[in-house]
């Protein structure tokens, strides 16, 4: 990112901030006021009803890690939302509509690893680094699904045919 576009980037973020700091206050005072019966100028109201300002960040650019931490913020959320769900329920309190909309939201998923590999027009990377990054995702997965047809053998359970398949796959080297 060049020095323009950080500078840029900081003065937007400051100008969001001030913006919904400004916006929170005109809230807070619009409740304050009605709370005491006083009349709320219209400049005021008309300021706490306006949207907060979406903050700026770098990762505007859509680039894969930036999807990946946004797919993680998503799911932290989501099981936040479950665990509140259940404690709520253990300790017989109501829970607010809001985060029982949220923890019944499905995970969104994270992106393959493998997305890493590939070059802008969408080709997988051939250089060695990519190549052994290949390969040491594909040995974690092997041995992964080796470990659950061990597991599931121990205690009896199913297990699907393609992860039986994975499982006897022979490692590859990593060059």
């Amino acid at each position: 990112m060049s020095a323009g576009k950080e500078r840029s980037l900081a003065s937007r973020e400051r100008t969001a901030l001030r913006i919904r700091r400004n916006n929170r206050a005109a809230r807070l005072r619009v409740t304050l006021d009605g709370a005491l019966g006083r009349e709320t100028p219209p400049a005021v109201v008309q300021l706490s009803q306006m949207p907060l300002p979406l903050l700026p960040s770098a990762g505007d650019e859509r680039s894969p890690a930036s999807r990946e931490q946004t797919a993680l913020r998503i799911r932290h959320g989501i099981r936040m939302a479950q665990l509140r769900v259940a404690l709520d329920e253990v300790r017989g309190r109501e829970t607010p509509p809001a985060v029982v909309q949220l923890s019944q939201l499905p995970m969104p998923p994270l992106p393959s690893p493998l997305d890493a590999l590939k070059s802008p027009d969408g080709k997988l990377r051939r250089d060695p680094a990519s190549r052994r990054e290949a390969a040491l995702y594909l040995r974690r997965s092997i041995r992964a699904a080796q470990l659950r047809v061990a597991l599931d053998e121990k205690r009896g359970r199913p297990t699907p045919e393609v992860v039986k398949r994975l499982a006897r796959l022979k490692l590859p080297p990593l060059a």
